[in-house]
């Protein structure tokens, strides 16, 4: 089996680690030639931690080791800038979400892929999730009949969660309607530096394609409800982890982890629901020690990583190309513009730049003092984890 070469650009606590231990779990794939590190301190922790090379600059990393792909796991706002650098030395793209914050920027990464034709692929993680594909699979069959309505609480970067929904309901939106308020909540976050004694908090309607309807709502930090989303069908309903079948006297059927033990360690074997003929979600990675106490995320990413795999070496068709990503992406940006003209219904897709985008765009500017094309300007900048979309939106 071919190895392809990999290297991981960003080793911080939070992405960066996690996407190293997955790439060097999927051996029969990856030889793992480096890591780049702008940080001198964070490059030696990394280097004695995983054993593995470090540099200082990406285009270091490509001279010495020629990988055929580079994995962007550092803050937003860098993807676009490894994007650019990554495919003008021909090295294919594994880039994190979201792909951009505007169409603009984008569009310039696509558009620089193709120029030398390389690969990119974005890496949404939540609808590969293997509950997230358990109810895909719920819905597929039939089970909760004909998808009407939808719940989702998403407190930060929403884009996970209209990408969630597109996956389940199977359809794209094709029109939004936002609204926006402060409220005097406090919000205290050490990575950011920030102090705050109020948090944004956005809510809106999205109709999908299908006929189905979404009520939205991006909740504050510290609140009730986080993370969490129904699926209400002509049958039955999706709700949190929970399939429940019939609408006057439901039954309900829990979802069931069941783990298993590779060298020594706990992992997921499979997730299902016990209905007369049970659908079962096996996780596909479980020999390689993925998904080490039932850490959903693991999946997505060996899905990702290994997807890409096959799209470089057997010719199969990129999971979640750009255009895609931009779609959910572009459900937040939407939201936020709708809010802006006092709760205006928009058609999607956008049809002109937002002024969310233009003022996203000054914020490059103000921020880092470049504007969102230089690219040469941003790969020596620090890149901060809210960046301008938390600037003008928000979101992280």
């Amino acid at each position: 089996m071919k190895k392809l070469k990999i290297g991981v650009v960003g080793s911080g606590p939070g992405r960066g680690q996690i996407w190293i231990s997955t790439v060097l779990k999927l051996t029969d794939h990856f030889e793992m030639v480096g890591v780049c590190e702008a940080v001198p301190k964070r490059a030696e922790e990394c280097a004695a931690k995983w054993k593995v090379k470090t540099f200082p600059n990406l285009p270091a990393m490509i001279e010495v080791d020629k990988p055929d792909v580079i994995l962007c796991a550092v803050p937003p706002d860098g993807n676009p800038v490894i994007g650019h650098v990554a495919a003008s030395h021909g090295v294919n793209v594994i880039s994190e979400i979201p792909i951009a914050p505007t169409k603009a920027i984008a569009d310039s990464i696509k558009a620089v892929c193709a120029k030398n034709n390389v690969k990119i692929e974005i890496a949404e993680n939540l609808h590969r999730w293997p509950r997230e594909q358990l109810k895909r699979m719920i819905v597929e069959a039939g089970l909760i009949g004909d998808p009407q309505l939808a719940r989702m609480w998403y407190a930060t970067g929403s884009y996970h969660g209209f990408d969630v929904l597109r996956s389940i309901l199977g359809s794209n939106a094709k029109r939004i309607l936002g609204y926006r308020r402060k409220c005097d909540f406090d919000f205290v976050d050490e990575y950011m530096s920030l102090d705050l004694r109020y948090q944004r908090v956005s809510s809106g309607i999205i109709e999908f394609e299908s006929g189905a309807t979404c009520y939205f709502e991006q909740p504050p930090f510290g609140g009730t409800q986080f993370f969490h989303w129904e699926i209400e069908g002509t049958q039955g309903c999706l709700k949190g982890e929970t399939l429940l079948v019939g609408r006057d006297d439901p039954q309900e059927y829990p979802f069931i982890t069941e783990m298993t033990n590779v060298n020594g360690k706990e992992v997921i074997d499979h997730i299902r629901v016990d209905t007369p003929e049970p659908i079962v979600f096996e996780n596909p990675y479980k020999q390689y020690g993925v998904a080490e106490g039932d850490d959903q995320d693991e999946v997505a990413r060996a899905d990702i990583l290994t997807g890409f795999y096959e799209t470089l070496v057997n010719d199969k068709p990129v999971q979640y190309p750009p255009d895609m990503a931009w779609r959910d992406q572009e459900m937040v940006v939407a939201l936020m513009e709708s809010a802006r003209l006092d709760s205006q219904w928009l058609d999607l897709p956008l049809q002109e730049e937002t002024q969310i985008e233009k003022d996203m765009h000054e914020q490059y500017l103000e921020l880092y003092g470049h504007p969102w094309h230089d690219i040469d300007s941003l790969i020596k900048s620090p890149l901060p984890r809210g960046g301008v979309r938390w600037a003008v939106m928000g979101d992280l």
